[in-house]
């Protein structure tokens, strides 16, 4: 029988109970070597895939610069499979060596684009080995607890900008759906903030675009005024929603990944997403009444994926076809016409 590919990799030992952590240092050309499966999309992380607009850059900069380097670590997580042996001279050393499987290798956390820029440089193996990178190993224990963990240092990461996907967008518009969102849990927890990482391995369920867009439809049909006391009602309501939709509440609580999510239901969808945008904001506008008078009913909608047949015609067809059935499932389906959807 072929036995599984293993590495044995010197590091220093560190963490907690709950994880345990290894840095260490490694050439382009290992990371390579046990990263690329993960780099070409592996649907058990939790990761985003590389852009290459972005590696471009990076490739470019170490062209004029006349060296490739990486300050910060590459940050991988792996199952807590592996096998630390502490070294024989010093038992209570915190060094020693990490053994562990290519399979242990779930997801790179940070690096990506760095590791994928390396593909724009055609270097040779001699280049490729002749410098060292940090690299960060983080144990996790499950799927869930990967999800938890990717979400932890991308919130860490982001910086406070407004996301790229708005930018073509009104600056007074673009601040307040960022706000929107930035204020939400569950849209902090769930909107991407470039398409392409809706991969597989991706813990988001929106892309930025597709909410910037259903945001900008409430504002521009003067559904809703773009104040700073309707950005935060509205993230308000967006947080209500799990209550009453037992898939979002799954994902919120770490129970269903976005993964299957997007396998299972129609709730990721771009249209599906500018449907929910407009019940809300309708729902929000009729003051009167309790939102949650008209969000209880989004619980008689089959949200699996063959609930209804929302692949047929285009995307804008789609949009109209479920704006109205959620207007009309909440109960708000006159307060908006339906040919301004």
């Amino acid at each position: 029988m072929i036995q599984e590919p293993t590495m044995s990799i010197p590091v220093l030992h560190g963490g907690n109970r709950k994880r345990s952590q290894f840095v260490t240092t490694l050439s382009p050309k290992i990371l390579m070597t046990f990263l690329l499966p993960v780099l070409q999309s592996n649907p058990r992380g939790a990761g985003l895939r590389a852009e290459k607009s972005r590696a471009r850059c990076i490739a470019a900069k170490w062209l004029e610069e006349g060296k490739i380097e990486s300050i910060r670590p590459i940050v991988v997580a792996i199952a807590n499979d592996y096998r630390f042996v502490p070294s024989a001279h010093s038992r209570q050393s915190c060094s020693g060596s990490l053994e562990l499987s290519f399979n242990d290798v779930l997801d790179i956390f940070d690096g990506a684009q760095r590791l994928h820029a390396l593909n724009f440089l055609n270097l040779s193996d001699h280049d490729l080995s002749n410098t060292h990178w940090p690299v960060h190993f983080i144990s996790v224990s499950k799927n869930d607890d990967l999800d938890k963990l990717s979400q932890m240092i991308r919130l860490q990461t982001l910086a406070p900008t407004t996301p790229h996907y708005l930018a073509k967008t009104e600056p007074a518009i673009a601040d307040w759906i960022h706000t929107v969102v930035s204020k939400s849990a569950l849209l902090t927890q769930s909107v991407a903030s470039t398409k392409s990482s809706l991969a597989p391995r991706s813990a988001r369920l929106w892309t930025g675009s597709a909410v910037g867009k259903a945001l900008r439809f409430v504002v521009d049909t003067k559904i809703l005024e773009p104040t700073p006391e309707t950005s935060a009602t509205l993230a308000e309501l967006f947080d209500k929603l799990p209550e009453f939709v037992p898939f979002l509440r799954a994902y919120q609580d770490g129970r269903m990944s976005a993964f299957q999510i997007r396998t299972e239901t129609v709730i990721a969808q771009a249209p599906v997403f500018h449907a929910i945008a407009v019940t809300v904001a309708t729902a929000m506008k009729k003051s009167k009444v309790s939102p949650g008078k008209h969000f209880r009913r989004l619980g008689d909608i089959r949200w699996n994926a063959d609930g209804y047949e929302t692949r047929n015609g285009g995307q804008q067809m789609r949009k109209i076809e479920w704006t109205q059935r959620l207007l009309a499932v909440c109960n708000l389906a006159k307060s908006i016409h339906a040919d301004s959807i």
